[in-house]
């Protein structure tokens, strides 16, 4: 709380605004992958940066090259 009693959301993201499907998705995702890997944060102490940069790439370049293709 502020100091006159309101509360600052100034600057916080308004989830309500989310889907609720996109975010129970997401929980589903994350619950694949704690029932493949354990500890939910496996994937990212086992992980590079780089190669999550390179996937990255990768995929971005797909998706220009298929948006260049179609218009």
């Amino acid at each position: 709380m502020g100091n006159n009693g309101i509360k600052d959301t100034k600057g916080k993201a308004k989830l309500s605004l989310v889907p609720y499907e996109a975010i129970e998705s997401i929980a589903r995702v994350r619950e694949f992958g704690v029932s493949k890997y354990g500890d939910p944060a496996a994937w990212y102490d086992n992980a590079k940066s780089m190669d999550f940069i390179e996937a990255a790439m990768r995929h971005i370049g797909k998706h220009m090259n298929a948006h260049v293709l179609h218009n």
